[in-house]
């Protein structure tokens, strides 16, 4: 059985769209725990208004995110977990897409699909050149967007949903930080087929935040062994001193991100991801004129 896991704060908006996508999937062995993290309009309301035994409902104080996601994690009964945003959806064939692949690859605990944007009414696939099949570099393919590890596409057993933590003190890419974990520990399998739809109308909530201490930004390892997960960590200071100046100068002095050949692989990577959108961009308008 697969386990979703959704914190809910303040979706009243969306929080339906998403569950019915979740009712709507063609494979039915599954369940929802929705977790509201202290929500104060019609959220909660909403759910119980369904009266679905399959969706449960279960409430907390405020605590962020991360608390929400681990807190759902211990009442989960599934086999197979994978953690959703609340305005988010699923396309209606995802679970049996992740079935297929769980008794294809029976050895793989980790599995990780594609998926599309939502920009204003439209779907946009998120990459073309997503890769199937176990991953053999993790921090390039997900660099250069050959996986789609992400809220929604990334399926894990639970046996490893459980080993990593998200971290209860950040409220800002927390997520990021949990699924670097997963991708430096273990083996990921990929598939191109797309699974959910993700909503870029709904980014204004969770843009900077006051304190840097909050943001996966300030909590940035300063070296690694591996080139291309050092790219990844450059991105991200350059984000940090983006968002946060002031914060991450002090926290960051002398760009200590910034090696020589990290910043080659970097900027390779940075005219690769260009050339690819001014693609994208010329199909996409192609396709919806």
């Amino acid at each position: 059985m697969i386990s979703v896991i959704i914190p809910l704060y303040n979706k009243e908006k969306t929080i339906l769209s998403t569950l019915n996508s979740i009712r709507n999937q063609t494979l039915r062995n599954w369940e929802c725990i929705v977790v509201d993290d202290g929500s104060s309009d019609n959220s909660c309301k909403i759910i119980e208004k369904l009266h679905d035994e399959r969706i449960r409902l279960l409430k907390k104080e405020n605590g962020g995110p991360s608390s929400a996601r681990n807190f759902g994690l211990q009442y989960a009964k599934g086999e197979w977990i994978i953690f959703m945003d609340a305005d988010d959806v699923f396309f209606e064939n995802a679970f049996e897409i992740f079935e297929d692949l769980i008794k294809s690859h029976s050895s793989i605990k980790c599995f990780c699909a594609n998926f599309k944007l939502l920009v204003g009414k439209r779907h946009r696939l998120y990459s073309r050149n997503t890769i199937d099949g176990l991953v053999d570099n993790p921090f390039k393919r997900f660099l250069f967007q050959e996986i789609s590890p992400r809220a929604g596409t990334l399926m894990l057993h639970r046996s490893i949903a459980g080993k990593y933590k998200f971290p209860e003190q950040m409220r800002r890419n927390e997520d990021v930080k949990y699924i670097f974990d997963v991708l430096k520990n273990e083996k990921v399998f990929s598939s191109s087929r797309y699974v959910m739809l993700y909503n870029q109308n709904t980014l204004a909530a969770s843009g900077r935040l006051n304190d840097i201490k909050k943001d996966y930004l300030g909590y940035l390892p300063r070296y690694s062994t591996d080139e291309w997960e050092s790219v990844a960590y450059y991105n991200l200071y350059r984000q940090a001193y983006r968002n946060y100046l002031n914060e991450a100068y002090s926290l960051y002095p002398g760009n200590v991100f910034a090696t020589p050949s990290t910043k080659l692989r970097s900027g390779v990577l940075c005219i690769v991801l260009l050339i690819r959108r001014i693609i994208d961009k010329f199909l996409f308008t192609i396709i919806h004129l």
